[in-house]
Parts: structure tokens; C-alpha cells; sequence
């Protein structure tokens, strides 16, 4: 038995530590900024609401 069979455990789990760590500061940093909202989808203002206007709101179903 080799001495550094006992390290493989303990080295798998820091490569996809650093591997998710990668992933997660990828996304944080940069994908999350890039991902927008498909024209379709994005909602629509039609006017702005005050705060003490909430009574005057109707549910918005077509």
C-alpha cells in the first residue's frame, strides 16, 4: 500500500470545493450581471403607484 493512498479521499473533496468555489464566484461576478429578462416576459409599468395609494389597487388580471 502506497502512503499517499490514504490522500485521495481528502484531495477529491478539496478539487470540488474548488471547483464549486470557481463556479460560484463565475456566476456571482459575472453571468448573473449578463442574464436579463426576455422581452415577452418582462412586465409592464404603466404608471407609478404612491404609497398611500394601495387602497386604490385592483388585482392585475386580463
Amino acid at each position: 500500500m502506497a502512503p499517499f493512498e490514504r490522500q485521495f479521499p481528502v484531495v477529491r473533496v478539496i478539487y470540488m470545493g474548488f471547483v464549486i468555489m470557481v463556479g460560484l464566484l463565475l456566476y456571482r461576478l459575472r453571468i448573473r450581471h449578463r442574464i436579463g429578462v426576455l422581452e415577452e416576459h418582462a412586465a409592464t409599468v404603466h404608471g407609478s403607484v404612491d404609497a398611500d395609494e394601495d387602497d386604490q389597487l385592483k388585482p392585475a388580471m386580463n
